[in-house]
């Protein structure tokens, strides 16, 4: 069967020229397919899309990204927003689906009083005793784009005080959500070489932390 050119079928099985690909592609950038095609089409569009890729109809089946790849693909992060780096409508999704009890890092909720004393000037603190680099990394300040995180070493946000908090880089933070047991040994370990931060556990579980802060 025939179609006439503008028909949605017109098209099918023909090589657009490359100077056709880029008018459509201008025509089309920073638009969502509900824009180009309108809400019920753009539904089917996307359903229709995800069952090609599923299972083996996705060409990455099977197949994992090397170290370099990954590497590459999260250095292209760093610095963004989610929006930036999703788009704004997958980034609220993201969000939503990730906050409140459904995230994997949910502990109950903290209230705002948890936070009072983590000001910005209590962080601003941590980092000059940390000589603005990161404790795990050694990166300094001047060759990031965004400020050095302040961490709470028990991960508890209620106990915001010097010995407890210490700085890292925008790339090493979400290394600390994992083995967590183990990333407060080696953090405090580290400000007790450092600073002559004294910890002592009582129960295993309550921390009395000595030591002057500077």
């Amino acid at each position: 069967m025939a179609y006439k050119k503008g028909h949605a079928g017109y098209w099918k099985g023909k090589e657009r020229s490359l100077e056709t690909k880029q008018k459509i592609g201008k025509a089309f950038k920073g638009k969502t397919y509900e824009e180009i095609m309108g809400k019920e089409k753009a539904e089917i569009r996307k359903k229709e899309s995800s069952e090609r890729m599923l299972g083996k109809g996705n060409p990455f089946y099977d197949k994992k990204h090397n170290v370099e790849t990954k590497e590459a693909m999260s250095s292209l992060k760093i610095g963004k927003t989610h929006e930036e780096i999703m788009g704004k409508e997958n980034a609220e999704k993201w969000h939503e689906k990730m906050s409140g009890e459904n995230s994997p890092m949910w502990k109950g909720g903290y209230s705002i009083k948890d936070y009072k004393k983590f000001t910005n000037l209590f962080r601003n603190a941590v980092r000059k005793r940390d000589n603005n680099v990161c404790m795990m990394c050694g990166k300094h300040r001047e060759k990031m784009k965004t400020a050095l995180s302040v961490h709470h070493i028990d991960y508890n946000k209620g106990n915001t005080t010097p010995q407890n908090c210490i700085s890292l880089c925008f790339e090493c933070h979400p290394k600390t959500n994992f083995n967590r047991v183990d990333w407060v040994s080696f953090f405090q370990n580290k400000l007790s070489r450092l600073y002559n931060y004294n910890y002592n556990y009582q129960n295993n579980e309550e921390i009395i932390i000595n030591g002057k802060y500077n």
